[in-house]
């Protein structure tokens, strides 16, 4: 899949005209080309000032020459990072989504990183909860190589990383926070908005890509003297969640038992309709269901000569005599295979003679998720 671009503006904005629209994303991306152009300029403008006076001296002397290269070596490094933000905004990157243990990968990072660099005084702290995601693993290492660069450019005492997992909706959290300012000089330095004109350098804007790249959620809080960075991974495996007794879950689940019960379990959807299918998908969303979607009967057959799932639901406008055969067939290997149809209207959810669960669209998002519990824990 392709991805796609992160506006660098306000994340929700209200309806705008299309030239509207336009006028505002220009004014979003003017800050990054600024950042972009300060970071090339200033060291080639450094370099060009010391090559000017060496050739009016006639001197040349090691620690110039060190110096020019470290210049050079800045600038070219920003034109790179200007080149893999313009890439992530064009959607040119397309990741590659794999289970992930988030806890290894950004342990293993951070060790590489500070090893390779030189020590500069500020220490690196880790919490790191058990996490695992499916993301593309190159695109985290940039992440977290992204917010290493950002802190390490401003903190001055010490970097803390942590992983949490939020056990409802599932969603890995990995935070980095920092002190940018010393806790004396927070008040003369200034407001909270002069603070993050500071903070938005290159590395961040990198950061923001990175993140839209990924579909992660990304969420900046800046104070006078210190910040926090969260980023949480929507597609987090349920297997990391720690079980947290008596937490109370909206939608129609009376506990964090009843939401785990079904992740990774498989449900078949059979419906040839777009609509239906994103129902299905928001209703679902966050349970960490493995869900196959198939637009006919024949292709639901053939699927379920692979494997039977632990449940189907299929459209009303496809029940009939094929859907019978299959439903026969099928339990003939699982007897009690909930069979699931969703009718066009209300809100009722009834079983009829032939234990099937019949459930109305209207309020889909309340009643499906524990619908599923309750007709797979008696096929269960």
């Amino acid at each position: 899949m392709s991805v796609a671009t992160l506006d660098p503006g306000a994340l929700h904005r209200p309806h705008e005209a299309p030239e509207d629209a336009r006028k505002t994303a220009d004014q979003g991306w003017a800050p990054v080309v600024r950042t972009v152009a300060a970071a090339v300029s200033e060291p080639l403008t450094h370099a060009l000032d010391r090559v000017k006076r060496m050739a009016a001296t006639g001197r040349i002397e090691r620690a110039d020459l060190q110096a020019l290269c470290d210049e050079i070596s800045a600038a070219r490094g920003a034109g790179m990072m200007g080149q893999q933000i313009a890439r992530l905004a064009a959607g040119e990157v397309t990741p590659n989504r794999e289970r992930t243990s988030l806890t290894q990968l950004v342990r293993d990072q951070l060790a590489t990183r500070l090893r390779q660099s030189s020590p500069t005084g500020i220490v690196v702290r880790q919490a790191l909860a058990p996490a695992d995601i499916m993301a593309d693993p190159s695109l985290i290492a940039a992440l977290v190589d992204g917010l290493l660069d950002w802190a390490m450019a401003h903190a001055t005492s010490s970097v803390d990383f942590r992983i949490e997992v939020r056990p409802w909706p599932v969603r890995a959290r990995l935070s980095c926070r920092f002190r940018h300012v010393p806790a004396d000089l927070a008040t003369e330095l200034g407001s909270t908005t002069q603070a993050s004109g500071r903070l938005d350098t290159l590395s961040w804007h990198l950061v923001r890509q990175l993140c839209g790249a990924l579909g992660a959620t990304l969420a900046r809080q800046d104070r006078a003297a210190d910040v926090e960075v969260g980023v949480e991974f929507p597609e987090t495996v349920a297997s990391s969640v720690v079980s947290i007794p008596g937490l109370e879950v909206d939608d129609g689940f009376a506990s964090t038992g009843d939401s785990r019960f079904l992740a990774g379990n498989q449900l078949l959807v059979v419906a040839p309709s777009r609509d239906i299918r994103q129902r299905v998908r928001d209703a679902l969303k966050g349970l960490d269901m493995i869900v196959d979607y198939v637009n006919t009967i024949d292709a639901a057959v053939q699927f379920c000569r692979d494997g039977l799932p632990q449940a189907i639901l299929y459209q009303s406008d496809l029940a009939g005599k094929s859907m019978t055969d299959l439903r026969i067939r099928a339990r003939e290997s699982a007897p009690r295979l909930p069979f699931l149809e969703l009718v066009p209207h209300g809100r009722l959810v009834e079983t009829d003679a032939d234990a099937v669960c019949h459930i109305g669209i209207e309020g889909l998002s309340r009643t499906l998720p524990p619908t599923l519990v309750a007709e797979m824990s008696r096929g269960n």
